[in-house]
């Protein structure tokens, strides 16, 4: 976003200092005859028929009549629908979002990325997991030697635990904390910063936390707040 600064230092349409990509087939981009647009970024076969402030808008995108997209970035093929709004958002390649949507907050201090089409406006839930390791009767000699038992390997790809994570992200939860009571190493190298399960830095979290405690078991609790 900051290339839409007037004082950035980097020209994209600097004649002496061109920036080259592979260029694709695309009609002009059009601007309808009731559209606003400010301060923004337009690439071409963009159609732009609402109101677009201090956006970046990716090639093919279309911003439907009464839509209102402000700090964005739409990227390829994306569609917005009548009478939506979108603040502070990623709209990913060739995702559509239904008219009349509102998607993002000027207040909030995040980027929200929306990944997957929303048809219409949905309640919210805004959902906690916390995914923990407890006591239990559960022994297979040798198998926690040197890892906590859902750090196991499961038809040769998966581990136990990333049903569990997979589920959570699945469901739109996006805030996860695990706690590993012991031999935690080989479960860190695994779960890294969960960009493999999707769980999005800019909006959620996945965090690890340690303890001493014997025969590890999971268990999850989640906790779960409506937001009107």
């Amino acid at each position: 976003m900051d290339l839409l600064k007037n004082d950035n230092a980097l020209n994209l349409a600097y004649p002496d200092w061109k920036i080259y990509t592979e260029d694709i087939n695309a009609l002009p981009q059009f601007i309808g005859e009731g559209a606003v647009v400010h301060n923004s970024y337009i690439t071409q076969g963009t159609v732009v028929l609402g109101e677009v402030n201090n956006s970046v808008l990716g090639t093919n995108s279309f911003i439907d009549v009464g839509a209102n997209v402000q700090d964005s970035v739409i990227l390829t093929g994306a569609k917005i629908g009548a009478g939506a709004k979108i603040t502070r958002c990623i709209i990913a390649d060739n995702v559509e979002i239904g008219p009349g949507v509102v998607l993002g907050s000027a207040d909030s201090d995040h980027i929200e990325l929306i990944a997957k089409d929303v048809a219409e406006e949905e309640e919210i839930m805004k959902a906690f997991s916390i995914i923990a390791f407890e006591d239990s009767s559960v022994n297979i000699e040798g198998l926690g030697d040197f890892r906590p038992v859902p750090a196991t390997a499961f038809m040769g790809r998966y581990r136990i635990i990333d049903f569990i994570l997979s589920n959570m992200t699945n469901s739109g939860i996006d805030s996860v904390q695990v706690y590993c009571k012991e031999k935690p190493r080989n479960l860190i190298e695994h779960l890294g910063d969960g960009r493999h399960y999707n769980i999005n830095s800019k909006r959620g979290k996945l965090r690890i936390l340690f303890g001493e405690r014997h025969s590890p078991h999971l268990s999850i609790i989640m906790i779960l707040q409506t937001i009107s």
